[in-house]
């Protein structure tokens, strides 16, 4: 699913067929799984499941138990992709439990500009 992923983002953004794969050195890629288990809470308005943050490495593919509770930061990108904020928060009468899958390059690669474009941040 990650090369299929990757493949449609290279399109998206005119690369060659082939050209991130190779300059991510993705032969080896780096691959993270994270199990986050937010018990019901009664009090779910004054409690916070996991904190704003943004996702490290290239994708995350998340499987969740059908618990709501991922909230999404929507328009905050001044980029073409941009990892985007977003936080959990907990259920007052449900356990929610959710499994992320982050991809990476190889560990060994150095990610930067291709030179077409300044850096936005």
């Amino acid at each position: 699913m990650l090369r299929a992923l990757l493949r449609a983002v290279s399109r998206s953004l005119g690369l060659e067929e082939g050209e991130p794969e190779a300059a991510l050195g993705m032969a080896s890629t780096l691959q993270i799984f994270i199990a986050n288990l937010y018990p019901r809470y009664p009090d779910a308005g004054a409690a916070m499941g996991m904190p704003a943050h943004s996702d490290h490495g290239l994708f995350t593919l998340l499987v969740e138990n059908g618990v709501g509770g991922l909230q999404i930061q929507h328009d905050g990108s001044n980029g073409i992709y941009k990892s985007v904020l977003h936080r959990a928060v907990v259920n007052g009468e449900k356990t929610r439990i959710s499994v992320a899958m982050a991809n990476g390059p190889s560990r060994d690669v150095v990610v930067e500009s291709r030179g077409c474009a300044r850096p936005a941040y």
